[in-house]
């Protein structure tokens, strides 16, 4: 695994006034936080942060086996060199042309869905990101059907959760990037934060992000038509996510975003989805 602490200042977001309310005070310190919650697999493997339900879940269950791998022994740098291609589930995506992926495809470019976007039919993603507990605990409500022949890569206590649900799934990859604190400990914007890194532990140089709008449309919406959302994640705030996102920075790596609706507000350089596209076409082209 590739290590990188990149410099973060951690502020007062929901879940700090969350810890604030019902922890002990040492648990503001993200550090502490993240340690806190590490829990070490019976084979060694480890530490996972997770809760104590989910401690007491990999003590019962045992340390992950196949189809369940740990992403630091299987994709670091296994696309050195590559692009990758990574889409978040905002109104934005709508707009975005996908070009027609060859069936018989070698991967020349790596591409990541983002949470809901994994729904998206012509993402035809590679890796499916998902980081949150509770957005998989919602997910696995009546979903699964649509995981089969799928590969993710989802931190341990997601893992926890889809393991115990016996879905049927391709490959899952469990990454240790928070852990690490490659990703910042605590930061509001835990999925497409772990999906950037994880391009970056996979090796590549460059990143396109589609549909990180980070915002809601003129009719209030903050997803892509037809895709399933919880009912916090339609009504909850950007800001805390933005703030988190302006500090975000990888070394050895550029990431452009397409998106109009958040080009002035993220730090990433715009590259409007024409391009983009094209670009992606042209990966496909050259197949």
């Amino acid at each position: 695994m590739k290590k990188y602490r990149m410099p973060y200042q951690t502020f007062e977001c929901a879940h700090t006034r969350v810890i604030r309310a019902t922890k002990p005070k040492e648990f503001l310190d993200p550090e502490y936080y993240v340690r806190a919650h590490f829990k070490m697999a019976s084979d060694g493997t480890g530490p996972f942060m997770l809760n104590a339900a989910a401690r007491r879940a990999l003590e019962r269950d045992g340390p992950f086996r196949p189809p369940f791998y740990l992403a630091e022994k299987e994709l670091i740098d296994i696309y050195r060199g590559h692009e990758a291609f990574i889409f978040c589930p905002g109104t934005s995506l709508e707009g975005f042309d996908f070009p027609e992926r060859p069936r018989r495809w070698r991967p020349n470019c790596v591409v990541l869905a983002v949470n809901s976007a994994g729904f998206v039919k012509e993402v035809r993603e590679m890796y499916w990101i998902i980081s949150e507990s509770g957005y998989m605990r919602w997910l696995l409500r009546g979903r699964r059907w649509q995981w089969e022949n799928r590969a993710f890569v989802i931190t341990g206590r997601c893992a926890i959760f889809m393991r115990k649900a016996k879905v049927k799934v391709n490959r899952v990859y469990v990454s240790r990037w928070e852990e690490e604190f490659i990703v910042p400990p605590r930061t509001p914007a835990v999925t497409i934060s772990n999906a950037l890194v994880t391009a970056w532990e996979m090796g590549c140089t460059t990143a396109y992000v589609v549909g990180a709008d980070q915002s809601y449309d003129n009719q209030g919406k903050a997803y892509a038509k037809g895709l399933p959302h919880t009912p916090k994640g339609a009504t909850m705030g950007f800001e805390d996510q933005l703030r988190a996102l302006v500090q975000f920075q990888l070394p050895d790596f550029k990431i452009y975003n397409g998106s109009p609706k958040s080009k002035e507000s993220l730090p990433w350089e715009y590259l409007p989805y024409e391009e983009i596209s094209n670009r992606l076409r042209q990966y496909y082209e050259k197949a």
